[in-house]
């Protein structure tokens, strides 16, 4: 990757320790029919919602920080996370 690339990518990573949901939180037998807050290739700004981390059974909301493109999901749905672990690589447009 060149450093030009490198420069336009940004990893979230989790502000916290707990399980990693890319679907909104909801009744549990409706679990097979959530939509993803975002897919690769979804273009988002700063304010969306990307996933959300629970802790201690609360979920926290994770936002993209940035303009730009989700390029990769870097964990699978319901996976332990750690701290500052990266979730999401986004091409940013800015």
């Amino acid at each position: 990757m060149c450093l030009e690339e490198e420069l336009k990518e940004k990893e979230i990573k989790s502000p916290i320790t707990g399980i990693f949901h890319d679907t909104r939180a909801s009744i549990p037998y409706e679990k097979n029919n959530l939509q993803p807050y975002v897919k690769i290739g979804s273009h988002v700004i700063p304010e969306v919602i990307i996933c959300d981390v629970e802790a201690i059974g609360v979920r926290i909301p994770i936002e993209a920080g940035v303009y730009g493109i989700i390029k990769e999901k870097l964990i699978k749905p319901e996976e332990a996370v750690e701290y500052n672990q990266p979730l999401f690589r986004i091409k940013t447009d800015k």
